[in-house]
């Protein structure tokens, strides 16, 4: 057997919606963050490694130009001198070197078919290096040279190398401060929900008319705070039905049981005849039939949000089934001095049983609160949608704040209470669960002095599986 108070227990905690959308934001933050700095890092390095070629093949093709006018030129101290930015190695026609700077000892000797395009790099003691080599054109007089240019980029490398440290940095920065911003917008963005907690833990049956105040809040979660303070209201509502029921209730469980102990007293105080005795049982038994009568209507109510039974939906004239119950009521109205009136036709779509037991109610109610001399009509209706059953009458009419809650189970106005004919406060909400148990709709128009207009909807389409249904 479930242990009751298990669904109060908290489930197990899973992370908060405030740490799932942080980690969310700062792993996107993350993504974006790597993206855009490998993307720099990328073109600055593509940039600097196409400006230190280009450097090369420039410094080359001067090189062999100026080879061509004399080939002294290369055994200059100038051009050979270790604080040029660029280091030289001359060959010639063999392939044997003629002059050379001094950091070129440790860059290997081009191929004799070396390309002046091709661009080496060098990784060597003196530092990091691109090299290309090439040979000088045909000349008359002029013998051809194998010219080696070499361009120290250590310093690219460095910087470089500082970027990808700064860069490293940044992330770790980066990503700590959209952590930390991102939980302080996640948790900002939430109060809301935390004031939605404050206030269900502070709503008690005694508390049911707190409200959600959302004028500064998002306006999705507007429409949450809207949607959450309806609900509040309809469980207000139908609190106060059920306590007004409730109490109702209990006056008229206590009014026969009350009425059954007092002749049950009188009837043991001494001993009487059988036919006293008889008279004593006859009397109780009208109140046994009031509380079986309450009881059934109280468990009509509760099947129907638990139906068990099939609803055995059918067409038929509404005509002629009105006729049938103003039929029955016909002695009642003849012996209240009321006019019975019925006109209109219409084919109904209902469960025929559960529809008579409707408009029954509604003529019994009318027939009681119509003075002698006063009437009551049925008017029957075919729309395209629902037939539509009217029944008016010219009684007292229902006040203005008494209108609202007729069709509460157990509701009766002050007015009602104090005539003999009060009834238990059933018969319009036995109407109301009815029609609404059809898919149709009930309306109730009324003017004191004047009198009241029930009108029921029944669609034509009503489709309803199962409903519930009074003991007969």
């Amino acid at each position: 057997m479930n242990d009751p108070m298990s669904d109060a227990l908290p489930a197990r905690a899973k992370p908060s919606i405030a740490s799932r959308l942080t980690l969310g934001y700062t792993l996107w933050a993350l993504v974006i963050l790597v993206a855009s700095t490998t993307v720099l890092y990328a073109l600055l390095a593509h940039a600097l490694d196409r400006e230190n070629r280009d450097l090369v093949r420039t410094l080359l093709s001067v090189l062999t130009e100026d080879a061509e006018e004399e080939d002294s030129h290369f055994l200059l101290p100038g051009m050979l001198s270790a604080k040029q930015p660029y280091q030289l190695r001359v060959f010639d026609e063999h392939m044997q070197p003629l002059a050379a700077s001094t950091a070129m000892e440790f860059i290997p000797v081009p191929e004799r078919s070396a390309r002046a395009d091709t661009i080496l790099e060098w990784d060597i003691p003196a530092g990091y290096y691109m090299s290309a080599a090439g040979w000088t054109r045909d000349a008359p007089g002029v013998p051809r040279r194998m010219v080696q240019v070499a361009v120290e980029v250590s310093d690219d490398r460095e910087l470089l190398s500082r970027y990808r440290i700064g860069t490293v940095l940044v992330l770790l920065i980066g990503l700590g401060a959209c952590a930390l911003t991102s939980f302080v917008i996640v948790r900002r963005g939430l109060r809301p929900l935390q004031e939605v907690m404050e206030t269900t833990e502070r709503i008690t049956v005694n508390q049911l008319h707190e409200r959600l105040v959302a004028t500064q809040w998002p306006k999705e979660l507007v429409e949450l705070a809207t949607s959450f303070n309806f609900m509040l209201a309809r469980l207000d509502r139908a609190f106060q039905r059920v306590s007004r029921a409730s109490s109702t209730l209990a006056h008229q469980l206590r009014t026969p049981v009350n009425n059954l102990i007092g002749e049950a007293d009188v009837a043991l105080s001494r001993a009487r005849s059988p036919e006293e005795y008889r008279a004593v049982l006859e009397s109780a038994m009208e109140e046994y039939l009031r509380l079986s009568k309450i009881i059934d209507t109280l468990l009509f109510f509760t099947r129907i949000d638990n139906p068990h039974h099939k609803l055995k939906l059918e067409r038929f004239d509404g005509h002629a089934e009105v006729q049938k119950i103003l039929d029955f009521f016909e002695p009642l109205a003849l012996e209240a001095e009321v006019d019975l009136v019925h006109a209109g036709t219409a084919l109904v779509t209902a469960n025929q049983t559960l529809f008579g037991q409707a408009l029954g109610n509604l003529v019994s109610n009318a027939l009681q609160h119509t003075p002698p001399g006063g009437r009551v009509s049925v008017q029957v209706e075919d729309t395209e949608q629902a037939a539509v059953i009217s029944v008016r009458d010219s009684g007292h009419g229902i006040a203005a704040d008494d209108l609202p809650y007729v069709t509460e189970p157990f509701y009766r106005s002050e007015g009602s209470r104090s005539t003999r004919k009060a009834g238990m406060g059933l018969g319009l909400s036995i109407v109301r669960s009815i029609v609404e148990w059809h898919d149709g709709q009930v309306r109730i128009e009324s003017t004191e002095g004047v009198g009241t207009t029930v009108t029921l909807w029944f669609p034509h389409d009503a489709e309803k599986p199962n409903a519930p249904h009074l003991r007969p």
